[in-house]
């Protein structure tokens, strides 16, 4: 399997290698505080200023994970159109247990989408996340097509 890495500038690659740091200690702090957490994005300016992306579905106090995650892919173009990347974080199942999943997109063109395992103690509920045992992944291009042009996928 090709790697995300295969034709991405060491600019680009170090670039998503810090949106990557950036958003997974707010996840793994959410994990580890309510033992749950809501889907997030961000975008990432040309200064590197990190900007939340609205989540909201406009459905009440408790949407669905699902809900969330459909409201930041649908706005994402939008609120990112200026963004050098932008990433989405997400609890998820995973063959093997819980995880976390960070898709990460450059305007550039490069994706990644990296799974990070991890476990829950079955008496006190406490998260255990597992940074050495993550897996990259070529990802999916929600927000500008390969070349850095605004994509049309929904």
């Amino acid at each position: 399997m090709d790697s995300w890495r295969d034709g991405a500038s060491q600019a680009v690659q170090d670039e998503i290698d810090n949106v990557f740091g950036a958003v997974m200690p707010f996840a793994v702090q959410s994990l580890e505080k309510y033992g749950e957490m809501y889907p997030f994005a961000v975008h990432v300016d040309a200064t590197g200023d990190f900007h939340p992306i609205d989540g909201d579905p406009g459905v009440g106090n408790h949407p669905t994970s699902e809900q969330v995650l459909d409201r930041l892919y649908e706005v994402a173009p939008v609120e990112a159109i200026d963004s050098e990347a932008v990433a989405f974080v997400a609890d998820v199942s995973v063959e093997l247990g819980d995880a976390i999943r960070v898709e990460i997109e450059h305007r550039e063109g490069p994706t990644v989408t990296v799974i990070v395992p991890y476990t829950r103690d079955d008496v006190t509920g406490d998260v255990d996340v597992h940074m050495h045992e993550l897996a990259a992944y070529p990802g999916l291009h929600r927000v500008w097509g390969p070349a850095g042009d605004l994509d049309d996928q929904p």
